[in-house]
């Protein structure tokens, strides 16, 4: 009995042993590739090609080639999401881009010069002694992509007035815009919570990312609105310094008799009922806590006169926004309307430049916004032309914007 225990342990022994000896071979093979003898050379740089073998790492390789992992990674930017077997890494021949603490490595063996790819590598002219060709060195740098300034604003609208984003690519946002009454109507009215009160619902939509549209309704004067919103030229750091936007909307108002609940018979058809405004947004985002906007906007209204409290029928304003963040998720937000014309009111009726300040924040999929505006108005052709109270009198409304933003697709982004 003791004997068979004894050879049972001994050939135990000697397998453990094998496959100990197995693992601790291939392991150090995997790890102990040697360098490669594949040089090339791009932009007159020279690196060794690596093909990344089975169970290597980016720290096992780095020590093979004697340089930093930053370094890998800074000339292999594919490397940050992880390398694959089969991979090839670009690694400098002189390890110059960082600090090394170890001695020099050694004279390479003879090489072979591996072909350069075409998207990534110059063409070497052999009449000028090898060096790359100045037209291939053009051509590559014309094709880098350029990096765009991303989230100038956190939201498509600053208080009232739109900004120049655009949601991303498959997203749909839903909004709340709500105005209490003007702080100067009294305590008995709660200064304003009582109302009278304003509210806007609205749905946008981006399939594309560039462009998006939009549907609203507004208590004020019932009005509904149809938008499009198009980011004609994007702002690219080190490129171009702004964002330039084109906005359009078109509004209705299914008013009626307050008091006889029939159509007014001021709007002698539909077209009376409609009003227009077209926008050139033009954006900055000048360090990445403050952003600037101003915007050129012409409203129209087809039909003027004294019960829709106007004169004439057209308004011209510029429009301006700044929006100071002072941490990762909060901001303070400012914008002011002036108007161009202000002749258009009707006898007796005053009307006043829209300005608002306020607090933003976001957390995640909302962006919710508390401020102080004199304007009534939520929709354009109302607050950039009909804002009747003053912030002198103290006609000012408290009010929130809340937004939810549904991601429609997986790829959906800014």
């Amino acid at each position: 009995m003791k004997s068979v225990i004894y050879n049972f342990n001994k050939k135990l022994v000697r397998v453990s042993l094998f496959i100990f000896c197995f693992a601790f071979v291939n392991s150090g093979n995997a790890q102990t590739t040697g360098k490669s003898t594949n040089i090339t050379t791009v932009n007159g740089k020279k690196y060794y090609l690596h093909k990344v073998a089975h169970a290597q790492s980016l720290y096992g390789i780095a020590k093979i080639y004697n340089v930093d992992v930053n370094t890998i990674l800074k000339e292999n930017p594919s490397a940050n999401k992880g390398i694959v077997v089969g991979q090839d890494l670009k690694i400098p021949v002189d390890g110059s881009d960082v600090t090394q603490t170890t001695k020099p490595v050694e004279e390479a063996k003879p090489v072979v010069v591996e072909e350069p790819k075409k998207e990534e590598q110059p063409v070497v002219n052999s009449s000028n002694g090898g060096e790359p060709d100045l037209l291939s060195m053009v051509d590559d740098g014309a094709k880098k992509e350029k990096e765009f300034v991303p989230s100038t604003f956190k939201s498509t609208r600053n208080i009232n007035f739109h900004t120049s984003e655009i949601l991303g690519k498959r997203c749909l946002d839903f909004r709340i815009s709500h105005r209490f009454g003007a702080l100067n109507s009294g305590a008995n009215n709660a200064w304003g919570i009582d109302g009278p009160a304003n509210l806007m619902l609205s749905l946008e939509y981006s399939h594309t990312g560039r462009w998006m549209v939009g549907i609203s309704r507004c208590i004020e004067n019932k009005t509904a609105e149809a938008f499009f919103k198009w980011k004609i030229i994007r702002q690219v750091k080190h490129g171009f310094p702004f964002t330039i936007t084109y906005f359009g909307g078109v509004y209705h108002t299914f008013q009626k008799d307050p008091y006889l609940g029939e159509p007014i018979k001021f709007y002698n058809n539909v077209a009376d009922r409609v009003s227009y405004v077209n926008e050139l947004i033009i954006a900055c985002k000048v360090t990445p806590w403050l952003s600037l906007q101003v915007a050129p906007a012409y409203v129209h209204y087809n039909l003027a006169g004294s019960a829709n409290g106007l004169s004439k029928n057209d308004c011209v304003a510029l429009t301006g926004i700044i929006r100071a963040k002072y941490n990762k998720r909060q901001a303070i937000i400012f914008e002011y309307a002036y108007r161009l014309n202000t002749n258009y009111a009707a006898a007796g009726t005053t009307y006043y430049n829209s300005m608002g300040i306020g607090w933003e924040i976001e957390t995640g999929g909302h962006v919710f916004q508390l401020f102080a505006t004199n304007s009534f108005g939520i929709m354009e052709n109302s607050y950039l032309m009909t804002t009747n109270t003053t912030w002198k009198a103290s006609g000012v409304r408290i009010g929130f914007n809340i937004t939810r933003v549904f991601a429609l697709s997986k790829k959906s982004g800014d």
